[in-house]
């Protein structure tokens, strides 16, 4: 709720105040709400995380902290330096055009992030009480988490071009450049396609056996985009960040399903290259389409339309490739229809 109204909000402030520190303020005062309503909720609901007295909970003797803390940093590596890299070795004007790419990927991100959050609750209970049943979830949930995936990165293929036309239109730089919206949702898809591992690896707490592979990554992701920076700038960068994603991507899968779920990762591969022919449809209809938005609020209409349409596409697209996809939209559809009929009959009454 509260990502809505700072949505709604900031738009307000772009089409009429277009102040910089009013934008910011709101961004904080959201940031500051969100956490004194989750902390009221924390301590009414969960007081005994707060309570003083002494407990019997006995810690690991080889805490789990480090190995997380290191995953982290070497996450913040590959998240933070190509800018770094780009404003030291290239200039500021190709940081500038970069972070308008980024704001778009890390809007996209921002939704994958909160469904990927909402699972860890109840995929983590089932995994200490049920491994078939967790197995089961996590099946479930690669299906939509990869449907959601292909669902935005696809729409945004389309509708990338034509946004940055129009948010940059009054620049006196050329923001715009062949390649740049596929390398973006590349390094940003070969992310995402990891992330049911890393939901699994985390619900079981497989944190020491897999840094090693965040540390190579980030590795890999300097050291290649330092040798390329200069000679090919943003390019460079981007192939630097998909090198390195497109090394650990494979290693997650495999390990979080032959260690935890305890299952060959081809069926996972399989529910991934189903939606492949859909994204590259899309890029070459981006590419071979000339989409003209005279403004962003008619490019807002569009996106709209487009993202109907994409979704009804998608979920076509998963009914016929994805049997698993198929199951769960209908059971979804079976209790929507459920609670429907028992609302109709309250009414009734």
């Amino acid at each position: 709720v509260l990502l809505l109204i700072g949505t709604a909000l900031h738009f307000t402030i772009l089409f009429t105040t277009k102040n910089i520190i009013i934008y910011q303020g709101v961004a904080l005062i959201t940031v500051l709400l969100r956490l004194i309503i989750v902390t009221l909720y924390v301590r009414k609901h969960f007081p005994y995380l707060y309570a003083k007295k002494k407990t019997n909970v006995v810690l690991e003797k080889n805490s789990k902290r480090k190995d997380v803390l290191v995953s982290e940093i070497a996450g913040m590596v590959i998240e933070s330096t190509d800018l770094l890299i780009l404003g030291v070795f290239v200039g500021m004007i190709s940081a500038s055009i970069y972070s308008v790419y980024n704001f778009v990927v890390l809007g996209l991100a921002s939704v994958l992030s909160s469904c990927r959050e909402a699972v860890f609750a109840g995929v983590g209970k089932t995994y200490y009480t049920d491994k078939e049943e967790f197995a089961r979830k996590m099946d479930s949930f690669e299906s939509v988490y990869l449907f959601l995936t292909f669902f935005l990165y696809s729409t945004a293929l389309i509708l990338f071009r034509p946004f940055v036309e129009n948010y940059t239109a009054n620049m006196d730089v050329q923001y715009y450049y062949a390649g740049f919206p596929i390398l973006f949702l590349l390094a940003k898809l070969l992310v995402n396609m990891r992330i049911p591992s890393i939901v699994a690896i985390n619900t079981a707490g497989h944190f020491k056996q897999v840094k090693n592979y965040a540390i190579i990554e980030a590795v890999i992701n300097l050291s290649v985009s330092l040798i390329l920076v200069k000679p090919l700038g943003i390019y460079g960068v981007l192939i630097g960040t998909i090198v390195a994603a497109a090394f650990r991507t494979p290693i997650l899968i495999w390990y979080s399903n032959k260690h935890i779920l305890q299952r060959s990762d081809f069926s996972y591969w399989k529910k991934i290259l189903c939606w492949v022919p859909l994204f590259g449809g899309c890029y070459a209809f981006s590419e071979l389409a000339t989409i003209y938005c005279d403004g962003l609020m008619i490019w807002a209409v569009f996106a709209v339309i487009c993202a109907i349409i994409m979704l009804i596409v998608c979920l076509l697209w998963g009914v016929i490739f994805d049997g698993k996809l198929r199951k769960e939209l209908k059971q979804i559809s079976l209790k929507i229809q459920k609670k429907l009929n028992k609302n109709e009959g309250v009414r009734s009454e």
